[in-house]
């Protein structure tokens, strides 16, 4: 990938396909320090490969070894490059057995969310939405619309 080349390259990684002794060795101390501020283990687990499917994705961006790519950790905000010039844009979402990873020579962003049913999703949507969004969604939603409508915007 060059930053001629708009492209991003996408990684989809299902939880199973790396071990938490893989993501480990693929991960920094301050990436262990954030993944065990999640109160579930599912979820300390999702965070730590997470972040490993990142490195990997940004290291094989910027051709070099995965332990040498440097990506702080700041809360709030998106992930990034430090130790390189022209690095390219990162993106990271996970969500029920999914982790998605981006990289782009331009701002890119990904969203994936698990569709769960057993939520109120009127209520919900009325917390993640603004008024002005709420008025263009249809009466009721349904999962599908508002999953699609949240990732968007996640993104």
């Amino acid at each position: 990938m060059t930053n001629d080349d708009p492209h991003a390259a996408l990684w989809l990684v299902h939880l199973d396909e790396l071990t938490m002794q893989q993501a480990a060795a693929l991960t920094q101390e301050a990436d262990h320090t954030r993944a065990a501020a999640y109160h579930r283990r599912c979820d300390r687990e999702r965070a730590l490969k997470g972040r490993a499917v990142l490195r990997v994705a940004a290291a094989q961006a910027i051709g070099c070894a995965v332990r040498s790519v440097q990506i702080p950790n700041i809360a709030h905000q998106r992930p990034m490059l430090t130790n390189k010039p022209n690095a390219p844009w990162l993106s990271l979402s996970h969500s029920g057995a999914y982790i998605l990873a981006a990289t782009c020579p331009c701002p890119v962003g990904v969203d994936i969310e698990q569709n769960t049913r057993d939520i109120d999703i009127g209520s919900l949507a009325h917390s993640v939405f603004s008024s002005e969004e709420t008025k263009q969604l249809a009466t009721p939603i349904g999962p599908t619309t508002f999953f699609g409508l949240w990732t968007r915007k996640e993104a």
